[in-house]
């Protein structure tokens, strides 16, 4: 299989996002799309230039409609837990290539420390096709998407350095 395919169905409100877990995928149109999480109405995001820690989720959701920014959002299954990602996030200043430090870098050992992941080092499609595999996407909803299935396509770290840089 060289693509994960996900069932989407268009999100009709997005105060569902106050509550709960959700791998959010911009960039959709590009190989990977960048990944940035909502936990409990907070947003996080480790971009090039920034690492957004605990963003309020009316800011998000406020510029994804004023820029009509295509998305996938992704409810993850995961139990209340006193860790929060905010402390994952805390750790990096931005998206390093050279140090293997990407968008998802924050997501995966967060994952990992409650025990949803065997490992922090993996890519954006390796992680959601575990996820998918645990059967813990609960939801997967779009915005500004005109399809009802999204692709992730498989790529390797040589792929993302190509890709990202």
């Amino acid at each position: 299989m060289n693509s994960i395919q996900l069932s989407l169905s268009p999100i009709a409100d997005f105060n569902i996002l106050k509550k709960n877990t959700w791998i959010v995928l911009t960039d959709i149109e590009k190989t990977p799309p960048h990944a940035s999480i909502i936990q409990d109405g907070l947003w996080y995001s480790l971009r090039f230039k920034e690492s957004k820690i605990g963003g309020e989720l009316s800011g998000f959701t406020t510029m994804i409609i004023r820029k009509k920014i295509p998305a996938v959002l992704l409810e993850i299954d995961i139990a209340p837990t006193l860790s929060s990602i905010a402390g994952f996030y805390a750790k990096y200043n931005k998206i390093d290539i050279a140090k293997n430090i990407t968008c998802v870098t924050p997501i995966n050992e967060y994952l990992a420390s409650i025990k949803l992941l065997h490992s922090d080092n993996l890519l954006l499609w390796e992680t959601i096709q575990i996820l998918y595999e645990k059967q813990l996407i609960l939801r997967c909803m779009s915005c500004f998407a005109d399809y009802s299935c999204y692709l992730i396509k498989k790529y390797n770290r040589e792929d993302l350095i190509t890709l990202l840089l």
